[in-house]
């Protein structure tokens, strides 16, 4: 055993001097390597500098923090110092159970530190077991949370921590409803001239509505390199800017992200993931000639988008413009095409399944079939779809695509209250109305029956 526990300290010490020299040149990506087998060796020294390493590496804490870890139960004092550095990282944080030593910094006067203890008051807040929190109401609790995040926010944010002043904002704007103190916070933020900073103050500028001044905003971040989260925030604000000129330049800024995304699809060649991009600014762009009025336009859009497999409200969306005549000639068959291929799909679509039921009941675009409406309605309450309920109790009780069945009927409405059942009714009769269909009884929901 003995002999055994030397060769293996001879071999990490091997493997440890000859990292050094390329640790030590900066040479990490070799040095790793040699380094992190003298370390699963046992080497002391070597876990510490596998540390160093990976906390080089741009979101690497939790591999830093590992190797620390391991080096501070080894007896490392400087490992240890930097396990407890990283209790700024919330993963690390709550992995190594540092909050002690992040409350410790915080009070020292760190503004990371500030930020980060601010950050989980907002977030996570205190546990109710807390001596400071165990008497006080769920209510209490939050708004004691919410007002330590703030506090230490602000010590924070004081100091010029950029995240410290965003958070400031947003506990100012989104809990406190002092839209003039946020607003101060994210004017100091953007100072720091950093596109996400930019991003968060367009955010809170288009919630109240100043659209220009968000869309200058979102534009800026855009410039500066945010092409995941700016480019669509800077289109929508310039949309909902609603001037002729502004729809120009959301157009305009639709077809600088097209490029963008194609660059972007050639380099990386996730092409699934473009065309379902491609599909979302086909979409926006048919939104902006619908608002303009332009729906014959807007409409083209919208089914190219469709075409991509956009997303279902933008296929619900052409399906419904077909049936409505919303802007253009009205066109069931369309209309049914598109409803009865999200009805198929394997993800529920409760209004296309129901629009399915309609024209099937009504005969629009389709034939008139009771029984073909009676199984999308079927399976509307197989899925627990209240309409879907009710109009399959009705047509048990009216012997529509089945035998007359009362007994059927009241089965399938126990438990059904009262009130929800006849808001479904009268959704139903005001559908049959729109279609000069008058026929319909008006049910009545007594203790032991169904009647007319």
């Amino acid at each position: 055993m003995g002999l055994f526990g030397n060769s293996t300290n001879k071999e990490a010490k091997k493997l440890y001097n000859e990292a050094l020299p390329l640790y030590e040149q900066g040479q990490y990506e070799e040095a790793l390597e040699l380094m992190e087998q003298a370390a699963e060796l046992d080497h002391k020294e070597a876990m510490y500098l596998c540390g160093n390493m990976e906390a080089s590496m741009e979101h690497h804490s939790l591999l830093a923090a590992k190797w620390y870890a391991k080096a501070a139960e080894k007896g490392h004092s400087e490992a240890k110092k930097r396990l407890n550095d990283l209790c700024v990282d919330s993963s690390v944080r709550k992995q190594y159970h540092l909050e002690k030593e992040l409350i410790k910094r915080a009070e020292s006067g760190a503004p990371e530190a500030q930020y980060a203890y601010a950050d989980m008051l907002y977030h996570d807040g205190v546990d109710k077991n807390d001596p400071g929190r165990a008497r006080l109401s769920e209510k209490e609790r939050k708004k004691k949370d919410t007002e330590d995040a703030l506090r230490w926010a602000v010590k924070a944010a004081e100091q010029g921590n950029m995240d410290a002043q965003l958070l400031c904002g947003l506990i100012c704007s989104s809990k406190l409803k002092d839209n003039k103190s946020a607003d101060r916070w994210y004017k100091a933020a953007i100072e720091h001239d950093d596109p996400g900073a930019y991003h968060s103050y367009g955010l809170f500028l288009s919630d109240n509505k100043q659209y220009k001044e968000a869309a200058e905003c979102f534009l800026k971040s855009w410039d500066m390199g945010d092409s995941k989260w700016s480019p669509m925030s800077c289109i929508r604000a310039y949309k909902n800017i609603g001037t002729e000129k502004s729809r120009k330049e959301a157009l305009k800024l639709c077809s600088r992200m097209i490029s963008e995304l194609s660059s972007e699809e050639q380099e990386t060649g996730n092409k699934p993931e473009f065309i379902k991009d491609i599909a979302h600014v086909l979409s926006v762009m048919g939104q902006v000639y619908y608002e303009a009025g332009d729906k014959n336009t807007a409409l083209q859009w919208f089914l190219r988008s469709y075409n991509l497999n956009g997303s279902i409200q933008t296929i619900r969306r052409c399906a419904k413009m077909y049936y409505g005549g919303d802007g253009i000639k009205k066109d069931y068959e369309k209309a049914y095409k598109i409803y009865s291929s999200i009805a198929e799909d394997k993800e529920y679509d409760r209004d296309a399944i129901y629009q399915c039921g309609i024209m099937h009941f009504f005969g629009e675009g389709v034939p008139a079939s009771h029984e073909q409406a009676f199984q999308y309605f079927l399976r509307l309450w197989d899925r627990g779809d209240t309409m879907g309920r009710y109009l399959c109790a009705a047509m048990y009780h009216k012997g529509m695509a089945t035998a007359p069945n009362s007994d059927d009927a009241f089965e399938i409405i126990q438990g059904f209250p009262h009130n929800i059942f006849e808001s479904r009714q009268e959704e139903w009769i005001q559908e049959c109305v729109k279609r000069g269909y008058y026929t319909w009884p008006h049910l009545k929901l007594e203790t032991h029956t169904v009647y007319l």
